[in-house]
C-alpha cells in the first residue's frame, strides 16, 4: 500500500528534517559499501521532497477500486457490461452452492479469537509459498491490534452454514473514513470462488455499505480488473552508490516509467464496464 515517508512531528521543517536523515542513511550505506538505497511504496507528497534530495522516481503499476456512489452491491454489478455481470452472479452463487456465508466483523465485534484465527489462515497461507511468501508478521501483532486498533480493522469471515463453528476462512482488511486498505487472507481448504468473494466482492459490498470511497486491495494480478479495479500509478525511489547502476538509473528510468504509464493505460482499456455505467436499470 502506497504511503511509505518519514513520520515527522507537526511544526518541524519536513524538508530540513529529511534532508538531514538522508545524509545519515547515505553515510551508512556507504559506510558498509552498499550498492543502493530504494523506499517502496513511497507517500505521492512525500515523492516530490525527495526527488528535490537526488532520488529516482521509479513509476510501477497497482489497483485501486473508487467508488462513485453507489448504493447497494446491485449498483456496482449494473456498471459492468452484460457477460462479466453473469460472471459475478455466478461467482457469488458459489457461496450459497457450497453452503458457505460471509460474515463482516469490525470494531466491537471484533475478538481475540478472530484475530488468533485471522493469524491461522494468514500463517497457512503464506506456507502454501515456500520461502517466496511474504510472511511480515507474527502472532502477537494481530492480537495486539484488540486493545488499541480493532476500531480500523474489517474481518470477513467465512462459514459453512451446516458445520457451524470456528470460520473457514477469512480476509483481513484495514479502513481509515473514506478509505480502506487490503488484504491478507486464508482457509482452511479450497472452496471455489471463496477468494473473489472474501477479497473482493464482500470488501466492496461493505464498502458500499460503509460509505467507503475508495478500496486499495494491495499487490496482484490482472484479474482483478474483471472485478472493476483500475490500475494506478505507485512509486519507488532509488539512488545508487555504485556508478554504473548509477548511469544505468540516469539513463533509462524516464523510458522506464513511460512504458510503464503505458501498461497502465493498456489495463484500463479492459475494464469490462458497461459502455454507459450511469444507464438506469
Amino acid at each position: 500500500v502506497s504511503g511509505y515517508r518519514f513520520i515527522i512531528a507537526p511544526g518541524v521543517d519536513e524538508r530540513v528534517l529529511t534532508a538531514v536523515m538522508v545524509r545519515a542513511i547515505d553515510g551508512l550505506c556507504r559506510q558498509n559499501n552498499m550498492a543502493g538505497l530504494s523506499f517502496n511504496y513511497v507517500d505521492p507528497k512525500w515523492l516530490k521532497v525527495m526527488e528535490e534530495l537526488g532520488f529516482a522516481a521509479w513509476k510501477h503499476q497497482s489497483y485501486v477500486w473508487d467508488n462513485p456512489g453507489f448504493a447497494s452491491f446491485e449498483d456496482y454489478l449494473w456498471s459492468f457490461d452484460k457477460n462479466q455481470r453473469r460472471n459475478i452472479r455466478r461467482e457469488r452463487r458459489k457461496l450459497s452452492e457450497q453452503n458457505l456465508e460471509i460474515r463482516p466483523f469490525s470494531d466491537e465485534a471484533i475478538t481475540v479469537d478472530l484475530l488468533e484465527q485471522m493469524y491461522t489462515f494468514y500463517e497457512r497461507h503464506n506456507e502454501q509459498f515456500g520461502p517466496w511468501a511474504a510472511k511480515y508478521l507474527n502472532r502477537e501483532f494481530f492480537t495486539g491490534l484488540f486493545d488499541d486498533f480493532r476500531h480500523r480493522v474489517l474481518l470477513l469471515a467465512a462459514y459453512d452454514r451446516e458445520a457451524g463453528g470456528k470460520p473457514v476462512g477469512m480476509s483481513f482488511l484495514l479502513r481509515k473514513g473514506e478509505l480502506m486498505y487490503g488484504r491478507y487472507w486464508g482457509s482452511s481448504g479450497d472452496y471455489d470462488s471463496l477468494h473473489f468473494n472474501a477479497c473482493y466482492y464482500s470488501p466492496i459490498e461493505w464498502a458500499i455499505q460503509n460509505g467507503v470511497r475508495r478500496f486499495d486491495p494491495g499487490i496482484g494480478s490482472s484479474h482483478k480488473v474483471r472485478r472493476g479495479f483500475t490500475a494506478t500509478a505507485n512509486w519507488s525511489l532509488h539512488r545508487f552508490y555504485d556508478p554504473n547502476l548509477a548511469r544505468i538509473m540516469t539513463r533509462h528510468i524516464g523510458e522506464i516509467n513511460r512504458m510503464e504509464q503505458e501498461r497502465i493505460d493498456s489495463l484500463n482499456q479492459t475494464v469490462p464496464f458497461a459502455e454507459n455505467r450511469s444507464s438506469p436499470r
